[in-house]
């Protein structure tokens, strides 16, 4: 199998891997962006009994398992690929044949499913398969760490919104703060008013944050499909928005 050129996004294994599940056969993965997938073996590649080659890749942000993990005789060869933000670590495994990191890629817009990297995102680097790593090169100009933090003079007052929405496995929801704020959270509440899942909860700079929410609760049940409301509140101030999760 072949996987190249592509974003792998919001996808979800109940168990074994996210967003790629290899299993003795060979496997080839080049210039690929994974983000926001889970899965209880790794969020974005689980290699059993197999030795998949993955290059120039972006392997970040699961909601649930690591970037990349293996099973059995599984020794994948990674080269050139950043792991980060992933919830169940961002180690490698199997053979590490160099130019591999793990910094934030500085994604340029999330939220509207742009993938594509700030100007000064550690992705872009000239010594990496046609000087990239991850799917799209520069699509916008240098940003802050996390990759979706706006120019300071947009950021004048307490918001929050999701994308996709409605949506199946993930949803994006992206909140901005117009001042750093020592206890910010964002929960999830169903139409009972009755409380979720807590997606963010503590100390956050001034800027634009983002956090994925797979549609489970606290406990990691999937929640039953309908309309759920999400609260933004820092600084004695609060900010609402209401998604609608399909199954």
């Amino acid at each position: 199998m072949t996987l190249k050129q592509s974003t792998v996004r919001g996808n979800e294994a109940v168990s074994l891997g996210g967003g790629v599940y290899c299993e003795a056969s060979p496997v080839w993965i080049g210039h690929v962006t994974f983000f926001g997938n889970s899965g209880s073996g790794a969020g974005c590649v689980l290699s059993v009994d197999a030795s998949p080659t993955i290059e120039a890749s972006i392997l970040g942000f699961s909601v649930r398992g690591a970037g990349i993990a293996c099973m059995g005789s599984g020794s994948p060869n990674l080269s050139y690929c950043d792991v980060y933000g992933n919830a169940g670590g961002d180690s490698l495994c199997g053979w590490n044949g160099g130019g591999n990191i793990s910094e934030d890629p500085l994604f340029c817009d999330v939220w509207q499913n742009d993938f594509s990297v700030c100007e000064n995102s550690p992705c872009i680097d000239p010594a990496a398969p046609s000087g990239l790593i991850g799917r799209l090169g520069a699509g916008c100009e240098d940003c802050g760490a996390t990759g979706i933090e706006p120019a300071e003079e947009e950021v004048r007052r307490l918001r929050v919104s999701n994308a996709p929405n409605p949506f199946g496995a993930t949803t994006t929801l992206v909140y901005e703060l117009p001042a750093p704020c020592a206890d910010a959270s964002l929960s999830i509440y169903n139409l009972r008013g009755q409380r979720v899942r807590v997606l963010a909860r503590g100390p956050a700079a001034r800027g634009r944050h983002a956090a994925v929410w797979n549609g489970r609760d606290e406990a990691g049940t999937p929640v039953a499909a309908g309309v759920y409301f999400y609260v933004l509140t820092a600084a004695g101030e609060r900010a609402t928005g209401r998604t609608v999760l399909l199954r």
